[in-house]
């Protein structure tokens, strides 16, 4: 019975045979042709790079010139006995070993222990692939033979992972770095082979091969030979086809029905998210050509599909380790369709929609106020009068009654409307201004009682044309002659100044000096102190509003390191006393009235039914 003739794959019948016919690493096969011919070649060298792209067949090319017979301007002649017998994988003068399944010191040892025997040809070449995976151990036992073998021994190391090579390997040898395939060298390819096999391909079935190829040339002529075998490509786009139409219709059971139909016909969840990335990225780069600028640099593409890519791309990573890769691609496939269903998109345009609404209120609540270099001068629509006109007149669109100045408040958007707990600091400072007789920070009129004799708003700065004891020539406030002065002029105009959690961590302060530049207050003890600390800019602050003067610096000390105990203990009563009777003289606000202020300014604080 006839011996039936064994079936080369094509990769293995076409391997180039010189440096000439290796296709795409001209940057590689040059400079060993030259080290050859001219007799100047490394005792070791390394080849890295994809899989596929000739690392191995480069250094059976090297050993074949290294021994040829006859060789030509470094090629190998590829007819004589050496030459023959290394092409056929008979030759004692070249010696393979795997590295993955021989990665041991043993391995390594034997093959040091054969260096220095002699040889049938002129070189013995010593060829190690995947030399990334020796043990640490047996990478160790090479290091001294690597670097210094016998005369006639030349090491060719091959490694698809060169980052996992030991350095004291690396250089001991000449690192050559091999690449990927592009379309063109891989369609030259394709069709040196198909000429060389006589076969038959149509111009889809080579488009096909050099995208199923991805730049690798045995991975192409692999993908070759199954076409080949079918006599027709053997996958179809047409699932694939529904669910990118699905994924860019919008249309949730559309696209369920599209990815069930995907995974229906036997396709594995991670094949279909590599297939949507593929083809994603086919479309990108379309959209790039699209969009190329007349200067020919190209113009940003679509945002839809950067993202597309950048969320499969991550979900990719995730289905190598779920239990269940079909939820995540599901889940992943909702998040490209429907942004605002991925919740930290979701949560991002919530909090854009809340500041919006933040600014729009604050736009409406707030007077124009223009600042200087030395503060905030006062609202634009504040003209200069005299003292008596002062004392009548209040900016524009301010309350001029209690009961407006309470439908004003009630108008204010409750907690749950997304207001910051910045508004109502400037709500309840609006309310307890009212009822003190003095302005809030951001320029409110106070109320101010018929045929009352109260002194005007300190808490707004004046205009420059109002005089009057207290007020220099140019408008600014002067500081206080004396200590008790200043003392009342912090207690009754600085501290209401004061945003709600620093005015209660100051209630009970005591100013003790007050001189051109420096202004020194006490807290009754040091555990006061460290809480006050945090908020003593909110106090430079107002000091700076009221005086109208950037350069005072504010101190904060307690009376336990002055050593006035006593005096701590009987005004601190006094400050809390004042403190509680401001919220308890307050109306209540739409949103839960006082109490639900107390309870929002004192966080942590509980209510106490009596």
């Amino acid at each position: 019975m006839a011996e039936l003739p064994s079936y080369t794959s094509l990769y293995r019948r076409f391997r180039p045979q010189r440096f000439s016919e290796v296709l795409g690493q001209q940057h590689v096969t040059k400079a060993l042709c030259n080290a050859v011919s001219q007799e100047r070649v490394a005792h070791a060298y390394l080849f890295s790079g994809p899989r596929g792209t000739g690392k191995t067949s480069t250094a059976r090319i090297l050993a074949k010139a290294l021994n040829c017979h006859s060789p030509f301007e470094g090629e190998p002649c590829c007819e004589c006995s050496s030459c023959v017998a290394i092409a056929e994988g008979r030759s004692f003068d070249v010696v393979e070993l795997d590295a993955a399944s021989n990665s041991g010191v043993d391995a390594i040892r034997s093959l040091i222990a054969q260096a220095p025997t002699g040889t049938l040809g002129k070189w013995k070449v010593y060829i190690i692939d995947e030399v990334h995976m020796l043990t640490t151990g047996a990478s160790n036992a090479l290091l001294k033979t690597l670097e210094e073998p016998p005369s006639h021994v030349v090491f060719v190391l091959a490694t698809t992972d060169p980052q996992k090579v030991i350095s004291t390997i690396k250089s001991r040898t000449q690192h050559y770095e091999f690449r990927f395939l592009d379309e063109a060298t891989l369609g030259e390819l394709i069709d040196s082979v198909k000429s060389r096999a006589d076969l038959n391909l149509d111009e889809e079935a080579l488009d096909w091969l050099i995208s199923k190829g991805g730049g690798s040339a045995r991975d192409t002529l692999s993908y070759l030979d199954q076409v080949v075998a079918l006599g027709y490509i053997p996958d179809s786009k047409g699932d694939l086809g529904q669910l990118l139409e699905a994924l860019g219709g919008k249309d949730f059971k559309v696209l369920m029905a599209a990815l069930d139909a995907c995974l229906r016909s036997g396709q594995d969840p991670q094949k279909v998210c590599v297939d949507l990335i593929g083809e994603l990225r086919s479309r990108f780069l379309e959209a790039v050509k699209r969009s190329e600028n007349a200067d020919g640099t190209a113009a940003v593409s679509s945002s839809w599909l950067v993202r597309a890519l950048s969320v499969l791309g991550e979900t990719l990573s995730e289905m190598k380790d779920s239990l269940d890769p079909r939820i995540i691609l599901e889940v992943a496939l909702v998040k490209v369709m429907s942004p605002e269903a991925d919740p930290v998109i979701g949560e991002l345009l919530r909090r854009v929609n809340a500041l919006e609404q933040e600014v729009a209120l604050l736009k409406i609540r707030e007077p124009s106020v223009t600042h200087t270099a030395k503060g905030p001068a006062a609202p634009s629509s504040v003209t200069a009068e005299s003292t008596d006109d002062a004392k009548t007149r209040r900016p524009a669109g301010a309350p001029s009654t209690p009961s407006q100045l309470r439908s004003q408040v009630a108008a204010a958007p409750s907690p749950s409307q997304n207001r910051s707990r910045d508004e109502m600091a400037r709500l309840k400072s609006v309310v307890s201004g009212a009822k003190n007789g003095v302005s809030s920070p951001e320029g409110a009129a106070s109320e101010e009682l018929e045929g009352s004799s109260a002194a005007p708003d300190q808490g707004a700065i004046q205009p420059a044309a109002t005089a009057k004891a207290g007020v220099d020539e140019v408008g600014a406030k002067l500081l206080p002659s004396d200590a008790e002065e200043a003392g009342r002029v912090f207690k009754k105009e600085i501290l209401p100044l004061l945003p709600p959690r620093a005015r209660s961590l100051y209630a009970a302060a005591r100013l003790v000096s007050l001189d051109a530049s420096k202004v020194v207050l006490a807290v009754p003890n040091e555990a006061h102190r460290s809480h006050a600390f945090a908020n003593l800019g909110d106090v430079v602050k107002a000091f700076a509003r009221h005086f109208s003067r950037d350069d005072l610096t504010v101190d904060l000390t307690s009376e336990e390191r002055l050593g006035n105990v006593s005096r701590a203990s009987t005004s601190e009563p006094e400050a809390s006393a004042e403190l509680i009777e401001q919220f308890s003289s307050a109306p209540e606000v739409e949103g839960g009235g006082i109490e639900s202020q107390i309870l929002d300014i004192f966080p942590g604080a509980k209510k106490i039914e009596p």
